[in-house]
């Protein structure tokens, strides 16, 4: 999914798959996917959850817009 300034992370597992309808209203290429949490490292170590992506993609500029749901929880220090 990422790094902390640190290098702490968590890890996904996803599954990708086009959008329905296959375009956005502007053309672009609608995608969206499905994340499972399996973990992380440092301060994210023990994280679990899921969370799914909605989006856009412009081929040509390789800009994107969409939105994230869902829920990630680690463990407090």
């Amino acid at each position: 999914m990422g790094d902390a300034a640190n290098g702490d992370s968590i890890l996904t597992c996803l599954f990708g798959h086009a959008g329905d309808p296959p375009l956005c209203d502007n053309g672009d290429l609608h995608v969206g996917s499905t994340h499972t949490v399996i973990g992380g490292t440092g301060r994210y170590a023990g994280a679990r959850g899921s969370y799914t992506l909605d989006q856009c993609v412009n081929l040509v500029t390789g800009e994107t817009s969409g939105t994230i749901s869902g829920t990630i929880v680690v463990r407090g220090q």
